[in-house]
């Protein structure tokens, strides 16, 4: 392919720009690199192979972001951001911090939605259409939807309703003849006659849509012509592309079940490299199933497209007629099971965790009501990993617990699992049992003798008189060894599986938590209405006043990356586990006020996705030049945006809101520029040099400097004048200029203190500090620019603004100081007010700041509440804020105080994470 053709394969303005040959040369370079990439990382690599060339010329004809391109279940779309502007990131795709494997609003514009499961993007794509059009817009609309989403009754229902819609809006299927696995069995052929109906166009225009096709799907000429007939089209459109599934790499277009959602494997050989060689649990419930149906003619299995998936490939071969694959229907799927058990038959349905979600209702009106002895096994419960937000199984255990008459279990190992199955079997009320990813771990307890299955009846693996580890399925391995670790630390543990989450074991559990210090639950499932809320309400019910930490994920989505790295930053690792209890059992006077500090799980998965956003082109630009010059991580400009935005005052104009965000980021950036030599400079020749840039004094004298300090003083000043120049077309910067001037004085001023106090920390004083406790200023200069973009602003009211401001700005330089005053003291940075507080309450002198151990230090500061002295500061100047609430009539106070509450409790709680 042409080297110029490469280049232009990261932008949808260079696709548009191709001729049909080069398209076709595209295509086959996106292709390759989709194998290479997903052959290394994992990942949907048939289902992205079979819509290369849909990809290719949806973008040639379509002007995304501005018309909306709305991919069905999100996993065809890697074509899709290689051409959007992510090819240089594509090969981070599924790893932590890197892309998502699906789409995702928060990494582009050109996605839409975000989305992970199948049958969404109709009921979406007509939602949009219909706003568009009672908001007068004209941009087009184009749904991409599997044919597989066709077995799902939400594309029925958003079909039914299109009629209505007089306006334009293209269905595209591709049609690879594929859900996720074949299917097979006597409903699947039933759906599979339904579906050639449908899609010879009959039904389609019986509904109102105009039927195009079928096209093929790999023909990029053709795409292109008919995808422009259709864009002239005013009302609902349906094109028909028949694809291949795996198309291009012969082992998926062999195998397209396989590598559907595939592992790393060789691309000579299409052979999984590094596989485990323990079975996995959906691999143990297929073996495990097949002997179970051996022995009882009336068991029947039901999945949703998940044969491969679930493990159930063997036994849909040796029991077709007691095997069904429903398609990407999980509500029928439930339903269907609760039929089947009311004549008799023992359905198991297998549905990964996520997804059965989808039939919260049936299970509710069609199994629980009836009493049905339905058994459902949860696949993937938990963290999923790479997978990410869209497919963590984490909130089973709240829905399912809710319903009257379901049990609930999940085993801590294999030979658990094959006990409650064939338990649950044979039960006759309705079962769920869930169970992770991956391989089946080591019978934990070899010696152990196992309890039989009883509901309601845990496993008290070992005692203890300190804490109890209370843990439900996959946290009972890293419980056992937390209590390991915890035991050679002198602390005693008892640690119990509870295997039932519904019914608790009202005997052993309450028993073991009124006879210890402290209960700690232990699971992978969202905090709320889980494992451990169950647990608090057995004991409150009991009257058990023991003190109860649960140890769960937090009150957020959870992003995509390595499954042991997520459940190591929620804490639920055998460290996290030990640091917790350790924590949790030390002596009051050894723990800090931590009253306004957030969950360190919740602020983790919050910087992950403050992280994962993209900077715009400009932005982008900026923070790439700063590389060459700046010492900062590159995550400070991601945080940087999202602070600004949080705290952007309510009534700058919506239409400059972005532009004026990014401003601000720049004038971040010029203060870190300048931040860094007050920090780090042995005199204040170089500093003052750069403070004069302001006034146009760095453009005297660059010539004597040394090239290293001449190439920072012109990125400063490059920075500095595009600041200015985009400020000068605000709308009320000529009002307000004087007032920019003065911050900027303001923070310039601070930067000779921070430098005077480095060079001479015996100068520390903390009542002149206080004058410089806003210090960057930040919150002041962004400010000042929200009043230049704030039409509707009355000036009036500029006293009590800037009183708010500067409330604002303590508050968060308070934030700041806290979370960086530990690595500003081992790189001898002294302009932290906490110094100069311990410096004031001598507890620390200055020599010692110069010339300390800075772990004693930090020991001596911590022991003399040190931060607590600041937190205090920082409920003052909020409760400030919170008493001008109805004060200031331009814009909302209350709506601002939210933003930035949000952004320190982030902040608050970043300590040690930065």
């Amino acid at each position: 392919m042409a080297s110029t053709t490469r280049e232009q394969i990261d932008s949808v303005e260079g696709v548009k720009a191709l001729t049909v040959a080069q398209l076709r040369e595209l295509a086959s370079d996106i292709r390759q690199e989709i194998i290479d990439v997903v052959s290394h990382n994992g990942g949907h690599l048939a289902t992205n192979l079979g819509s290369v060339e849909l990809t290719i010329a949806l973008h040639h004809v379509f002007d995304s972001p501005t018309d909306k391109l709305i991919w069905d279940v999100g996993n065809q779309c890697y074509a899709h951001k290689i051409i959007t502007g992510r090819r240089g990131r594509f090969p981070t795709i599924r790893t932590r911090g890197g892309l998502s494997g699906f789409v995702n609003r928060r990494e582009s514009s050109h996605d839409v939605v975000t989305a992970g499961h199948s049958g969404t993007a109709l009921s979406t794509a007509l939602g949009l259409a219909a706003a568009r059009d009672r908001q007068g817009d004209d941009y087009l609309i184009v749904a991409i939807v599997g044919d597989g989403a066709l077995t799902g009754g939400l594309s029925y229902e958003a079909l039914n309703n299109i009629e209505g819609l007089r306006s334009q809006l293209l269905v595209v299927i591709n049609d690879n003849a594929y859900s996720i696995s074949p299917t097979r069995g006597g409903v699947s052929a039933a759906l599979g006659r339904c579906k050639a109906r449908i899609l010879d166009g009959g039904i389609f225009k019986e509904l109102g849509l105009t039927y195009l096709g079928p096209v093929d799907g790999h023909d990029i000429d053709l795409l292109v012509k008919v995808l422009g007939e259709a864009k002239e089209i005013s009302t609902p459109v349906l094109l028909h592309a028949v694809t291949i599934k795996g198309k291009g790499y012969r082992p998926a277009e062999r195998d397209p079940g396989r590598f559907h959602g595939a592992p790393p494997f060789d691309v000579a050989t299409g052979q999984t490299i590094h596989r485990s060689p323990a079975p996995t649990y959906s691999e143990l419930f297929g073996q495990e199933m097949v002997e179970i149906a051996e022995a009882d003619a009336a068991v029947v299995a039901i999945t949703a497209a998940m044969t491969i998936g679930t493990g159930l490939t063997e036994f849909a071969r040796r029991f077709p007629d007691r095997f069904v694959d429903v398609g990407i229907a999980e509500q029928h799927a439930v339903t269907f099971g609760g039929g089947l058990a009311l004549g008799g038959a023992r359905p198991v349905i297998a549905i990964y965790s996520s997804f059965l979600q989808r039939a919260y209702d049936s299970l509710i009106h069609d199994v629980c009501l009836q009493d049905l002895p339905v058994t459902l096994v949860l696949d993937r419960a938990g963290l999923v990993g790479d997978d990410g937000p869209t497919h963590h199984g984490v909130f089973d255990l709240a829905y399912l617990r809710t319903m009257p008459g379901m049990i609930v279990a999940a085993p801590k190992d294999g030979e658990e699992f094959r006990q409650m199955l064939r338990w649950a079997v044979g039960h006759p009320a309705p079962t769920a049992i869930r169970v992770p990813r991956g391989p089946v771990p080591e019978p934990i307890l070899p010696t152990h003798k196992p309890l039989p299955i009883e509901p309601g009846r845990a496993e008290l693996l070992r005692d203890g008189s300190d804490v109890a580890l209370l843990a439900i399925g996959s946290m009972v391995a890293p419980a056992v060894q937390a209590a390991d670790v915890l035991k050679a630390k002198g602390v005693s543990c008892a640690v119990v599986n509870a295997r039932f989450v519904k019914p608790l074991d009202e005997g052993l559990l309450p028993d073991i938590a009124s006879r210890v210090r402290h209960v700690f639950t232990l699971e992978e499932h969202v905090r709320h209405g889980g494992f451990g809320s169950a647990v608090l309400e057995l004991l409150s019910r009991r009257s058990v006043t023991t003190p109860v930490t649960m140890l769960a994920l937090p009150d957020t989505f959870i992003e995509h990356g390595d499954g042991d790295t997520l459940r190591d930053e929620a804490g639920l690792s055998t460290p996290g586990i030990v640091e917790s209890v350790i924590t949790a059992l030390a002596p009051a006077s050894q723990k800090q006020d931590e009253a306004d500090l957030p969950d360190p799980a919740v602020v983790r998965a919050e910087m992950a996705a403050i992280a994962q956003r993209p900077l715009s082109p400009e932005l982008t630009g900026w923070v790439e030049r700063y590389s060459s010059v700046g010492r900062r991580d590159p995550f400070l400009w991601n945080w940087c945006l999202k602070g600004v935005e949080l705290t952007c005052l309510p009534c700058v104009d919506p239409q400059l809101r972005d532009q004026n965000n990014e401003t601000k980021v720049m004038g971040v950036m010029f203060d870190v520029l300048l931040d860094d030599v007050a920090d780090h400079a042995k005199d204040m020749t170089f500093l003052e040099r750069l403070l004069a840039i302001p006034s146009g004094g760095a453009r005297l004298g660059l010539d004597s400097l040394a090239p290293e300090q001449r190439r920072y003083a012109e990125f400063a000043n490059a920075v500095w004048q595009a600041i200015i120049n985009r400020a000068q077309r605000y709308p009320r910067y000529a009002e307000f200029r004087e007032l920019l001037s003065f911050d900027y004085l303001q923070l310039l001023n601070a930067m000779r203190y921070a430098t005077l106090i480095n060079l001479a920390p015996h100068a520390i004083n903390l009542a002149e500090h206080d004058l410089y406790l806003p210090h960057n200023m930040h919150m002041m200069v962004s400010g000042t620019l929200d009043l230049m973009c704030s039409p509707t602003f009355d000036r009036d009211e500029l006293g009590k603004t800037r009183r708010l401001l500067w409330n604002a700005q303590c508050m968060g330089r308070v934030g700041n100081l806290i979370t960086t005053w530990e690595r500003e003291l081992f790189e001898r940075d002294f302009s932290s007010g906490v110094f100069a507080h311990a410096v004031e309450k001598a507890y620390v002198t200055p020599d010692e700041l110069r010339n300390g151990d800075p772990e004693e230090l930090k020991r001596r500061i911590c022991q003399h509440g040190g931060e607590a002295f600041f937190l205090a500061r920082w409920h003052q100047c909020r409760q400030q804020i919170r008493s001008m609430v109805g004060e200031i009539r331009s814009f909302d106070v209350a709506a601002f105080l939210g933003g930035l509450e949000q952004l320190l409790r982030i902040h608050l709680g970043s300590r040690g994470l930065k």
